[in-house]
């Protein structure tokens, strides 16, 4: 099968934009400069609900057993490679434990793991039921476990996004260009500027952690963005990098690891 060009050019955009969110972070810059605080707010709001939507809106309907193993097996064998690596790099430091190694590196890697439960759950969720029931359920439990702000949220949270890409995405895009684009995408970004600006200024980022909004800005971002890379071509680039996007995401985890390790104590590279 054809790759669809702008689908890796999207997936290099949102490469880039963790990289950029997670340096930020990890340098402590947004601390010093409130704009790159607002900035990296705005990212990690919807940077990884927006990869388990694309995920979802380029997945197969004929969901098969085959196919499940394939997946899996593509994201487990370098997920073992990049995971292992990160271990050593953390214990050979003397920062870490071994099992206090063991368990940073999984934390690094919490997406691939939910990637991987929601790759074998989430078909057996649409072989019992029909799209709106599966929405649906998936809506409840992560409402129902975000009481709690639990991890067990963050899981429903974003099936979810996978299932709004794969129920809503497929249709919704198909008809995108039968309607008036430009006039309901300002208004959707009007929408969305207003709610993170607000939520930022009122709540700052005790709010990111929270399912009900990172979900909802998550979703809605989600298809902003979609809609933009769908209608203009943007750098090879992108694509380029949107072919890697899994190994790019486990290699930066190892360099900071290693950047980390070596500027213990000394802030000022930091």
């Amino acid at each position: 099968l054809m790759r669809i060009r702008w689908i890796d050019q999207y997936k290099g955009f949102l490469g880039l934009l963790v990289v950029i969110g997670h340096t930020m972070s990890w340098s402590h810059a947004v601390k010093a400069y409130d704009v790159l605080n607002l900035v990296n707010f705005i990212i990690c709001s919807f940077h990884m609900p927006a990869f388990f939507v694309v995920s979802g809106w380029v997945s197969s309907t004929n969901y098969n057993f085959s196919k499940v193993v394939k997946k899996t097996v593509n994201l487990v064998v370098p997920l073992c490679i990049f995971w292992s690596i990160n271990v050593c790099f953390s214990y050979m430091s003397s920062y870490y434990t071994f099992w206090g190694a063991v368990i940073k590196a999984t934390e690094n890697y919490w997406f691939i793991f939910v990637m991987i439960t929601v790759i074998i759950v989430y078909p057996c969720l649409r072989k019992i039921n029909s799209g709106g029931v599966c929405l649906g359920l998936l809506l409840l439990a992560t409402l129902l476990t975000g009481f709690v702000q639990s991890k067990i949220s963050m899981f429903f949270g974003y099936m979810l996004c996978y299932a709004v890409g794969d129920i809503v995405g497929k249709h919704a895009l198909e008809q995108w260009g039968k309607i008036q684009k430009r006039k309901i995408f300002f208004a959707l970004c009007a929408i969305v500027i207003c709610i993170i600006i607000g939520y930022y200024t009122i709540f700052e980022y005790s709010l990111l952690v929270n399912p009900y909004y990172k979900i909802f800005i998550g979703i809605l971002l989600s298809f902003l963005t979609l809609l933009i890379f769908m209608d203009i071509k943007v750098s090879p680039l992108f694509a380029s990098a949107g072919n890697v996007t899994l190994e790019m995401y486990l290699m930066q985890f190892i360099m900071f690891s290693l950047f980390s390790n070596l500027t213990t104590g000394n802030y000022k590279l930091l």
